[in-house]
């Protein structure tokens, strides 16, 4: 059996998850790795997180500022355990982040080594 499968549309729509460090990471890689526009609300502002954000930031020039605010911003409240992030989603000042991505071809070689942190 023979099947020929076309492209479909683009595709459009809100999607609200539940917070969660891993699928923030994920977010974070497609926002920036897609093309157009992703407003990601309630990120977590763990380590981890803000270290995914800032390595995508060496290598997403079109994302680069709002990755690199966010980061900045994040940092300046604090973290307890310097790994873990204990606060809920609703707090934090940089828990919103709007992330203009090229697509794959908008992505560049770093500068130097990226430190992806823990």
């Amino acid at each position: 059996m023979h099947a020929r499968i076309r492209p479909g549309g683009t595709v459009r729509g809100e999607f609200q998850v539940p917070g969660d460090k891993s699928i923030a990471h994920r977010w974070l890689i497609l926002a920036a790795t897609g093309r157009g526009r992703s407003q990601l609300a309630l990120l977590p502002g763990a380590l981890d997180v803000r270290s995914s954000a800032s390595c995508l930031a060496q290598v997403s020039p079109s994302a680069r500022p709002s990755l690199k605010g966010w980061v900045s911003g994040v940092a300046e409240g604090g973290e307890s355990q310097g790994f873990a992030w204990g606060g809920s989603f609703e707090e934090g000042a940089g828990s919103n982040l709007v992330v203009e991505g090229k697509g794959r071809t908008g992505l560049s070689r770093a500068d130097g080594a990226l430190d992806c942190g823990n």
